[in-house]
């Protein structure tokens, strides 16, 4: 018999060695009985091989199946990684973008605000210059009185001296009436040339109206904002140079604020007259503001400041709806 303790790799050459052995002694029970074994034995090996090539299979799909996980996460990751970098990529620019346009906004904010700055500071000055008017024309007189007086004189006595010098016979003496002569041709020039520039007048008086409409145009053009604008012509011909200033620093700052904080598309200015003063309106369409928790900032406060200094009153109505400043300023309010 075949011991027990024999392992797998030997049976499948001691089983045909028995049989042969088997056959050999004429054991005929014994050769069939070892080559149903050895047919059970072959059988097993070949389900053991089988079962070794499906596991062996069953692992490298398991590993292929591993691997196309790894893969396919690794994918992912990229595919991740890139959607990540594009959005990153995305939102930069985007941020990049805003802040760039608002930079852009804001300076140009900025230079408009600059640019009205300077329209005011500049129409100031030609209202302060025609303020010079009334002086200028006492000049004009003054230097007309001297041209048509003292040069007309002047002339005259030159004119003389030069007749007396070229009838002298004496030299001393024509000498000493060329010199005269000069003298007296020098204080002619003077006189004519100071008449001249008295009489020159050369400041210019552009109209309140016009320079109101000028700082409107400027600050709220009408590509941008329908204008509404009343200035009767009478309204303020009797006021004060002073008057005339502090009114077009209001304006100003009231277009300031209508471009800073409304949000406007509409804006409406009035001047007209009344029997106890002058009423100075503007309004506009705006978001408007809570006039009750509202902590006046500086541009209402230098409104206030100049109404104060011409002895007016300021009154502001805000709403959903819009803003509406209104100015009294009474007639002849400081010499």
């Amino acid at each position: 018999k075949i011991p027990e303790t024999y392992d797998v790799s030997t049976m499948g050459i001691v089983y045909p060695e028995v049989i042969d052995f088997a056959k050999n002694i004429g054991n005929t029970s014994e050769v069939m009985f070892y080559q149903d074994r050895f047919l059970k034995f072959i059988s097993l090996q070949n389900i053991i091989k089988s079962e070794a090539v499906i596991f062996e299979r069953e692992q490298d799909n398991r590993l292929n199946a591993r691997d196309l996980a790894i893969s396919k996460l690794n994918e992912e990751k990229s595919k991740s990684y890139l959607l990540g970098t594009v959005i990153f990529f995305v939102l930069s620019s985007l941020i990049l973008f805003f802040y760039l346009v608002a930079r852009k906004s804001r300076k140009k904010r900025n230079q408009l605000f600059k640019e009205i700055n300077i329209i005011t500071e500049t129409q100031v000055n030609q209202i302060q210059l025609a303020e010079a008017q009334a002086k200028e024309a006492e000049r004009k007189i003054m230097g007309q009185e001297l041209h048509d007086d003292l040069a007309g004189s002047l002339a005259t006595l030159k004119l003389n001296l030069e007749n007396e010098a070229q009838n002298s016979t004496d030299e001393p003496q024509q000498k000493r009436l060329k010199e005269l002569t000069k003298n007296a041709n020098e204080a002619y020039q003077i006189a004519r040339g100071k008449s001249h520039d008295w009489f020159d007048l050369k400041s210019e008086n552009k109209g309140f109206a016009k320079i109101i409409n000028e700082l409107l145009e400027k600050g709220l053009p009408n590509d941008t904002y329908e204008r509404e604008i009343s200035i009767e012509n009478n309204a303020i011909e009797n006021f004060s140079t002073v008057t005339m200033v502090e009114l077009i620093y209001i304006t100003k700052e009231a277009i300031t604020n209508i471009v800073k904080y409304a949000k406007a598309n509409k804006i409406s200015l009035l001047i007209y007259e009344e029997m106890y003063g002058i009423i100075y309106e503007i309004a506009d369409n705006g978001k408007g503001f809570d006039t009750s928790n509202f902590k006046n900032g500086l541009g209402i406060k230098s409104m206030k400041n100049r109404v104060n200094k011409l002895k007016g009153t300021f009154k502001i109505n805000s709403n959903s709806e819009g803003t509406e400043i209104q100015i009294l300023i009474p007639k002849n309010p400081i010499d």
